[in-house]
């Protein structure tokens, strides 16, 4: 259930190796090594030898636990206030993937604040293509359940840096000033409350990127999720949400970058 400032700031889909663990009571981690922030439309053959690295901290100081995968929403309707601290890190040199003759790039994980690929041709600086850069990415989450009541908020904190670039000669152009680093802030908040306890529940979703071009795109929102087997097995959801100059697009998900407008999508969710 991502949100437009988590969609458009987080890495996607790779693979890799990872380890979890309790490194304390009711303090678990998550380390992983992947090929790449996502590998979907990247070839094998167009990867590059550096991997993404990431891990997770996340603190359950009251209950010691947070519901069947973290899940969203307090569907097992907690009777003790469960709460979770986390905070994640990631890394990744990422590369276009193709030909910087080719001006889409297979790279399309990364983006700026406005939706365009970070590695299209023109979009970081006109006349520019970038070939690589580092992605820095650092966030932080907070939530609470409760008698059915759930409350999520995270914040992000991610950098392009080190950015290496050729015109349209093909000559490496050296990237200074302002544009050295490319910074963006956001936020998700997300409230839940079952009104039918294991059957129905609503809820409501804000997110909002804040970016050096001040153009801060946003959403506003909300849905219902059903449950006809008293189950989190299968859900189906009704949702309605507004963005305003939407920074997220892709194969997945709900987004479509530069959106300005109303979305309304209904779906279904089969989990095994």
């Amino acid at each position: 259930d991502r949100t437009m400032a988590e969609d458009a700031l987080r890495g996607g889909f790779t693979n890799g190796v990872f380890a979890t663990g309790e490194a304390l009571p009711k303090l678990q981690y998550m380390l992983a090594v992947g090929n790449n922030l996502s590998i979907l439309g990247v070839k094998a053959a167009n990867l590059r030898r550096h991997f993404s690295k990431s891990g997770t901290l996340v603190w359950y100081p009251t209950t010691g636990e947070f519901g069947p995968r973290g899940g969203n929403g307090d569907f097992e309707h907690h009777e003790k206030l469960a709460t979770r601290f986390g905070i994640s890190y990631c890394h990744s040199r990422e590369n276009r993937f193709n030909n910087v003759g080719t001006p889409s790039p297979d790279n399309t994980q990364v983006r700026l604040s406005d939706g365009l690929l970070f590695f299209e041709k023109d979009a970081f600086i006109s006349g520019l293509t970038v070939v690589e850069a580092n992605y820095d990415q650092t966030s932080v989450d907070l939530g609470l359940k409760y008698k059915g009541l759930a409350l999520h908020t995270e914040f992000y904190y991610r950098t392009l840096s080190k950015i290496d670039a050729v015109d349209e000669n093909g000559f490496a152009q050296e990237i200074t000033g302002p544009n050295e680093v490319i910074t963006d802030k956001g936020y998700t908040l997300q409230a839940l409350y079952m009104l039918v306890p294991r059957k129905v529940c609503v809820y409501a979703i804000h997110s909002m990127l804040i970016d050096e071009y001040k153009r801060n795109p946003y959403e506003f929102g909300g849905g219902l999720n059903l449950y006809f087997t008293q189950s989190r097995s299968w859900r189906i959801n009704v949702q309605a949400t507004h963005i305003e100059k939407g920074a997220s697009g892709g194969t997945f998900g709900l987004y479509t970058a530069g959106q300005t407008g109303t979305t309304i999508t209904i779906g279904t969710d089969i989990l095994l």
